[in-house]
């Protein structure tokens, strides 16, 4: 008997993610998860802070929510 599994897929319209912007969002936040540090994570990623930032800010745009909590002293977390 087989085990049963879920399997969770995004779609976007091409005229929410025109540059693929989803993409790298979800790489940056992987390495966000992995690191705790959103300066680490740019390190990994070779891109700038404010690079980040920029990313970091289309994707809450891209799923209207908040995606990260940051919190001085204590890292970064995602939401």
């Amino acid at each position: 008997m087989d085990n049963p599994s879920l399997e969770h897929v995004w779609r976007l319209s091409p005229d929410r993610d025109p540059k693929q912007i989803f993409s790298r969002v979800l790489k940056l936040l992987v390495q966000l998860q992995e690191c705790g540090s959103l300066s680490q994570a740019c390190v990994k990623e070779s891109i700038s802070y404010r690079h980040a930032w920029g990313l970091l800010q289309k994707g809450e745009d891209l799923f209207d929510a908040p995606l990260i909590d940051k919190a001085r002293g204590k890292g970064t977390t995602l939401t």
